[in-house]
């Protein structure tokens, strides 16, 4: 143990106060407990001065967060807040650094009076901090100025490139500071010093013990409060979930406030009112290395400013305690009722990882109600061997089960749509044929043996066989599907499979299946039809509308242009094909797709991103057979928008609802329709501070609840190395139309 003596014996005035006296670490540690244990009564001002601030601080916050947070898994989070929202957050902030201070000034006072055995009241000692605490007050912007100061020019130099470095630095900076500027609270208010003679004092009274003085606030009032605080915070969360578990969270955080205060207050009360100084650093000054020697406070001086002791009032210790207890407990369960009541209807969504598969990502919901998400799964050898069905048992997505059917080869291009019963059909091509299967949540039948289910049409086109086919799609009709199939015709006039296609002439199949054994299926028309440029990589969709009557979008992406086959009933007796160019460039070379839907007025919607400008587009039909159409701009092109593609889907009453990403603003958002054009509409954010990659799939429940599966790739360290990961994420609205 390092050899110390007291002041007295280093030429301090001598006095008959207790000795405050830690020569280490460990000392510290065991005088800041028992000076804790042997005074529970500074728990109240505490309490009571962080319950007073906090609540009414984040109340006036909380209420005026229309249209800038989102609750996500029951935690509110910034979407795009105002300047105004962002000016109120830090002048409360600032209010309750500020009230921060002002308690831990109390409780060092509270604490001093039990070191020297004059006991100062919590009323006595707020009163008696309040007066002083405008010289810390002067402190804190002038810390906080210096440290913002420092890490400018930190981030001028050559640091600011190694990031880790950089930022291990600031936090050094940080955490170096706050000691400095907890320290100098106690010299302010037992020393009734000035901001900057107290920085002074300060450094004349750890002169000897800096370093230890720093050390000690820094362990025990800073690094143990904050990791204690999260590690409880974690074992208290673990049993809860969603709101419940942000409740309790917030709980947490405010008995640790609370908690942080006290061992602070009476840290830093104990490391300045400390007598013992090390006799080495006494030798320096006799050695002529120092000009004066180290001056402690002086207990009597500190004794005779503190307010005299006065008795106890006679107040039921049970009403304290109620008052301190409802104090802790009251915001984390005001904060929980706000997120529960959510009065100003934020957008509230559950984001759930589920499974992820490298090229197939599918949502579909069955039954309306419950999603089931399609991959593809490998084996060791990073081949593709097996589809995943993971069919989820409620709509959130708590709880999942899952099964896998064969994968053919890279060859295989499936697609997948919901059934009317509850099931699901599974189509998929393997070199010209496309099959069909019907599966369930609980498995496929026979699906082991894929060679056994029907064939329902052929597609011959060039780019069979990649994954990025798009030359066919199916769409429920009845108790079957429906299909839409492209092919090209040979160049020679012979259906060989190995004759030259001519990328011009195109052949559009539309096939019906009754039921889903499909085992005739009817082909309803025949659509031939010139493309105006060579076709690459083509986009084919089709959906039913009124009366299961088929509608068929075929996109060439090379030629800019789109044809819309529709069909007068479910019969398609009479197909009607219009060609479109709409305004600017209707192609999609970058993003890759378009979306079909039809709303209940059957009038065809699609959803696109313009390719040479980037602006998000609904195209509508002004009639069912499309005999023209309209455009209408639901945002402006923002950075690299135009690779990113969006998806539509008919949500409540019948109107196009729109899930995309907003690069600028880093969002993923839905656009909601109020009229059928789509002139009128509502913007909900469902993800902020997001990284606008991969891909989005909207679904609607059957109550109206919008659902998002994004699928992206996290990258490792350098972008398309082995380290990257699929990621599935399942966004989904607990409220229908996601509170709009």
């Amino acid at each position: 143990m390092e050899e110390t003596r007291t002041a007295e014996e280093t030429g301090g005035e001598p006095d008959r106060l207790p000795r405050v006296e830690a020569a280490t670490l460990d000392a510290m540690i065991k005088l800041i407990a028992r000076l804790l244990r042997g005074n529970p009564i500074t728990l109240a001002p505490a309490t009571l001065i962080t319950a007073a601030l906090t609540v009414p601080g984040f109340m006036i916050i909380l209420l005026n967060l229309d249209g800038q947070a989102i609750i996500v898994n029951g935690e509110l989070r910034p979407a795009d807040p105002k300047r105004a929202t962002l000016i109120t957050g830090f002048v409360v902030s600032a209010v309750l650094l500020a009230a921060h201070l002002v308690t831990v000034a109390t409780v060092a006072v509270m604490a001093a009076g039990a070191l020297l055995e004059r006991r100062v009241r919590p009323g006595q000692a707020l009163r008696y901090a309040l007066r002083r605490s405008g010289p810390f007050l002067v402190l804190l912007p002038v810390t906080g100025g210096a440290v913002l100061a420092v890490g400018a020019v930190m981030a001028c130099t050559p640091i600011a490139t190694r990031t880790w470095l950089f930022v291990s630095l600031v936090l050094a900076l940080l955490a170096l500071a706050t000691s400095w500027l907890l320290l100098t609270v106690p010299v302010v208010v037992l020393e009734h010093a000035g901001p900057f003679r107290a920085l002074s004092r300060l450094w004349k009274l750890t002169k000897a013990r800096r370093t230890s003085a720093i050390w000690s606030t820094l362990l025990i009032g800073i690094l143990f409060p904050v990791l204690l605080g999260m590690a409880v915070r974690w074992l208290v969360a673990q049993p809860f979930s969603g709101v419940a578990q942000t409740a309790a969270e917030a709980v947490v955080t405010t008995v640790m406030g609370v908690f942080t205060v006290l061992v602070q207050g009476a840290t830093v009360a104990a490391v300045t009112l400390n007598q013992l100084v090390p006799r080495q650093h006494e030798n320096l000054h006799s050695m002529g290395l120092w000009d004066r020697p180290p001056h402690p406070m002086k207990p009597a001086e500190v004794a005779a400013r503190l307010p005299s002791p006065v008795s106890a009032r006679g107040r039921a210790r049970w009403a304290i305690a109620l008052a301190v207890v409802t104090s802790l407990v009251a915001p984390g369960l005001l904060y929980g009722g706000y997120l529960q009541a959510n009065p100003l209807s934020l957008p509230s969504i559950t984001d759930r990882p589920v499974r992820a598969g490298e090229s197939h990502n599918e949502l579909l919901l069955l039954d309306g109600r419950s999603p089931a998400i399609i991959t593809e799964a490998r084996d060791d050898s990073d081949e593709p061997e097996w589809y995943n069905v993971q069919a989820c048992a409620d709509t959130e997505c708590r709880r999942s089960s899952s099964y896998r059917f064969p994968y053919r080869g890279r060859e295989d291009v499936l697609r997948s749509v919901p059934l009317p019963d509850g099931s699901m059909a599974i189509a998929w091509s393997h070199g010209r044929e496309i099959r069909l299967m019907q599966c369930t949540a609980e498995g496929c039948p026979n699906g082991r043996n894929v060679e056994s289910y029907p064939v329902i049409a052929e597609t011959d086109f060039p780019w069979i066989g990649y994954s990025g086919d798009n030359s066919w799609d199916i769409a429920p009709s009845g108790r079957g599907i429906v299909a839409a199939a492209l092919s090209a015709a040979p160049r020679g006039g012979k259906d060989d499979a190995d004759e030259e296609r001519d990328l011009r002439r195109l052949t559009m199949q539309i096939v019906q299946c009754a039921d889903m054994r499909c085992a005739r299926p009817r082909t309803l028309a025949t659509v031939p039809f010139e493309a105006s440029e060579w076709t690459d990589q083509p986009r084919v969709t089709i959906a039913t509308g009124a009366g299961d009557r088929p509608v068929v979008v075929f996109e060439n992406s090379f030629g800019n242009d789109v044809a819309i086959i529709t069909c007068d009933d479910a019969a398609c007796r009479n197909p009607t094909t219009r060609r479109y160019k709409p305004v600017r460039s209707f192609g999609f070379a970058r993003a890759g797709v378009h979306r079909l839907a039809v709303p209940v007025d059957d009038r065809p919607v699609l959803a696109y991103r313009d390719r040479e400008y980037g602006e998000l587009r609904l195209l509508r039909c002004r009639t069912p057979d499309c005999a023209g159409i309209d455009q209408v701009t639901l945002a402006e092109p923002d950075g690299w928008s135009s690779y990113l593609s969006p998806d539509l889907a008919v949500g409540p009453g019948g109107l196009p609802w729109i899930a995309t990403f907003d690069t600028t603003r880093r969002k993923i958002a839905l656009h909601a329709c109020e009229v059928a054009d789509c002139t009128r509409r509502t913007t909900v954010p469902l993800l902020a501070d997001v990284d606008p990659v991969g891909t989005l799939q909207l679904a609607m429940t059957r109550d109206g609840r919008p659902q998002v599966l994004w699928s992206y790739e996290d990258q490792g360290e350098e972008q398309g190395s082995a380290d990257d990961v699929s990621v599935n994420r399942l966004l989904t609205c607990r409220d229908p139309r996601c509170g709009t």
